[in-house]
C-alpha cells in the first residue's frame, strides 16, 4: 500500500527493459527512434543512424545521418532494417499518424525541419518544408481540434536550449509561433530531447535533462498541458532515471560513463505503453565500433482509467469550499475489479499525489467495469495552478503493482 509520504510519478509506470535491443545496425550508430503501427498490424520504427566509418560519433551525426525504417510483430522488437526512407543528411525523427496519413518530422537540409507524408508507413512519401531553424529534437501531437502541435528545440543565449511552439491547422503549414518558452516553471537550465503525446485531451510530456533544468531529481522529467502551448511541470516531475533494471534482473547504470537520451513515447490512442531511448554504454562522447549504440525499449503499465461522474452538488465542476464528494470511477483494462486495492487508493490535484497526499475515498463500490470512490473535495489539494485542472488517481492492484490514472476537471 502506498505510503501518505511517498511520491507516485511517471516513473513508477516503467516496467523491465527486455536485454536485446529493440533496434540496432550493424557498421551503424543508431541514435533516436519512434515507433507507429501500420495498417498492417505491424510495428514501424523510424530511427536515425550513421556508418561508424564515417567518422567520430559527436562529428558525424551532423553530416551523414540518415533516416531508416525498421519493422517488428510488436512494439517490443526486435526491429528488422526493412529500407531508407530519407538519405543522409536527416536526424531526429518523429513519427505520428495523422487521421488516415503517416507524417515524418526531421531535422535536413539548411538545419530545419522537414516533413514527409504518405497513406502509408512505408510510402511513398510527398515532402514539406516548415521553415522552422533548429538545432535539433521536433516533437508533435495533434489537439481535438485538428491543430497540430509542434515543439522545437533552439539555441538560447541565457539557457542555451529552449523549447518553442508552433501551431499549424494543416501538415503542410504554415507552422505559427505560439509560444518561446513553454514549460512553468522556468527552467534554470536547458532542457533536451522530448516528447508529447494527448492523452484524452490533456497532454503529457517526457523529456532528458530534468536535474539541469531543475525539474526533477532523475534525467527524465514529465510535464503537462491543457493546449500543448503552455507546460506545467509538477514539483515532482521524475519520469525515468540513468538506471535501468532488465527482465532478467540485471541493472544498468547509464550515469556512470554512458548516455540514455532521445526519449520517444509510443501511445496509440493516447494511452502511452512504451518508451524507446538511445543508448551509448560509454558516453556519446565514448562511442567507438566496439562498444556501439542502439535503440532501448521499456515498457510502461497500462493506466487506470479514470471518469468522473459527478462533482459534488455542481456536475459542472467542483466546488472546492463546499463539504461535498465527487464520484470517481475507476478500472483498468488488464486487472479486474476485485483486484484493485481499494484501501490504497488516492485522488487529487498532481503536485499533492505526487507529494503522497490527496484524499482517500471515504466509500468503494464496485461495478462490472472497477470500482466507483466518493472522494471528499476539500481533501483534493487543488490550488490555482493544479495543472489547470488534472485529477490523479493513484494506488495499487492486490500484489503490489502500481496503478494510476489522469482526468481532465472544471473547477466551479
Amino acid at each position: 500500500m502506498p505510503r501518505d509520504d511517498h511520491e507516485r510519478t511517471f516513473a513508477d509506470r516503467l516496467l523491465q527493459s527486455p536485454t536485446e535491443p529493440a533496434f540496432e545496425s550493424p557498421d551503424h550508430y543508431v541514435w533516436g527512434a519512434d515507433v507507429v503501427r501500420g495498417p498492417d498490424g505491424r510495428y514501424h520504427l523510424f530511427a536515425a543512424r550513421w556508418p561508424h566509418d564515417a567518422g567520430p560519433f559527436n562529428d558525424a551525426w551532423g553530416t551523414d545521418s540518415e533516416i531508416v525504417r525498421a519493422t517488428a510483430d510488436t512494439p517490443v522488437g526486435p526491429f528488422s532494417l526493412a529500407e531508407t526512407v530519407v538519405e543522409p543528411w536527416a536526424h531526429n525523427p518523429e513519427i505520428l499518424r495523422i487521421e488516415d496519413r503517416y507524417v515524418l518530422y526531421y531535422l535536413g537540409p539548411g538545419w530545419e525541419v522537414h516533413v514527409l507524408v504518405a497513406e502509408q508507413p512505408t510510402g511513398p512519401w510527398t515532402h514539406h518544408e516548415t521553415g522552422i531553424g533548429a538545432p535539433a529534437n521536433p516533437a508533435a501531437a495533434v489537439r481535438d481540434d485538428g491543430t497540430i502541435v509542434l515543439i522545437i528545440k533552439q539555441a538560447d543565449d541565457e539557457l542555451g536550449r529552449r523549447y518553442d511552439c508552433y501551431l499549424a491547422e494543416e501538415i503542410a503549414g504554415p507552422y505559427e509561433l505560439a509560444n518561446e518558452q513553454v514549460f512553468s516553471p522556468a527552467p534554470t537550465g536547458p532542457t533536451e530531447d522530448m516528447t508529447i503525446w494527448n492523452a484524452g485531451g490533456f497532454f503529457h510530456l517526457v523529456s532528458n535533462w530534468g536535474p539541469k533544468a531543475d525539474f526533477s531529481a532523475t534525467e527524465g522529467f514529465h510535464a503537462l498541458s491543457r493546449d500543448g502551448v503552455e507546460w506545467q511541470v509538477p514539483e515532482r516531475a521524475d519520469a525515468f532515471s540513468l538506471e535501468v533494471e532488465y527482465d532478467d534482473g540485471s541493472v544498468t547504470d547509464f550515469g556512470d560513463g554512458g548516455s540514455l537520451e532521445r526519449v520517444k513515447v509510443y501511445a496509440p490512442g493516447g494511452t502511452a505503453t512504451h518508451m524507446y531511448r538511445a543508448v551509448a554504454p560509454e558516453g556519446k562522447g565514448g562511442a567507438t565500433p566496439a562498444s556501439n549504440t542502439w535503440s532501448m525499449v521499456t515498457p510502461l503499465r497500462r493506466p487506470l482509467s479514470v471518469e468522473i461522474e459527478t462533482a459534488g452538488a455542481d456536475p459542472g465542476g467542483i466546488d472546492l469550499d463546499a463539504d461535498e464528494a465527487m464520484r470517481v470511477s475507476v478500472s483498468h483494462p488488464e486487472i479486474s475489479p476485485d483486484r484493485i486495492d481499494a484501501g490504497s487508493l488516492r485522488a487529487g490535484a498532481v503536485d499533492a499525489v505526487n507529494d503522497g497526499r490527496g484524499a482517500r475515498p471515504t466509500a468503494v463500490a464496485a461495478t462490472d467495469a472497477g470500482l466507483t470512490l466518493r472522494v471528499p473535495t476539500t481533501d483534493l489539494g487543488f490550488e490555482a495552478t493544479s495543472i489547470d485542472y488534472l485529477l490523479k488517481v493513484v494506488g495499487e492492484a492486490v500484489g503490489g503493482e502500481f496503478l494510476s490514472g489522469h482526468e481532465r476537471v472544471e473547477i466551479a
